[in-house]
């Protein structure tokens, strides 16, 4: 059912039956709004609430970084490695691992801390089996003041 715009009577019309059946049809369609998987839907006084929250928590799971490896800053990232534990959910990295997104190759890291937080991403590599990568959001970029 297409939801039309609600034409309000001018003060003083009269209110008639197609009035009220255009009320009750915009109602009855937003009664009439249902979620996919991971959308949550409810209506509330304020009205109809349409949550994304458990559809992103699928894929995306905040963690803290348990250990920093490397020098600090140090001039080969690959060296700049962590583990994490997830918040709220069974997820470890057990082996020290350099992070999956936002690593510059080529340039001097200063690490993140321990109890940092960052992200583990969830999804499926090429052969469909599932996996977790890493995001670490506070590693910076060493850099150097040239004089002048």
């Amino acid at each position: 059912m297409a939801l039309l715009p609600i034409k309000t009577p001018a003060a003083g019309q009269r209110i008639r039956a197609a009035h009220l059946r255009t009320l009750a049809d915009a109602i009855q369609g937003a009664r009439n709004i249902v979620a996919g998987e991971g959308i949550e839907v409810s209506v509330t006084e304020r009205g109809v609430a349409i949550a994304l929250a458990r559809l992103f928590k699928k894929f995306v799971v905040p963690a803290l970084i348990t250990e920093a490896n490397g020098a600090d800053p140090d001039d080969e990232p690959e060296n700049v490695t962590y583990k994490a534990k997830a918040i709220g959910e069974p997820i470890e990295l057990e082996t020290a691992r350099v992070p999956d997104y936002g690593r510059f190759i080529d340039s001097r890291v200063i690490k993140a801390k321990v109890d940092d937080l960052c992200f583990f991403i969830r999804d499926n590599d090429s052969d469909g089996i599932p996996r977790v990568r890493l995001v670490v959001l506070t590693e910076k970029i060493a850099t150097d003041e040239c004089g002048a």
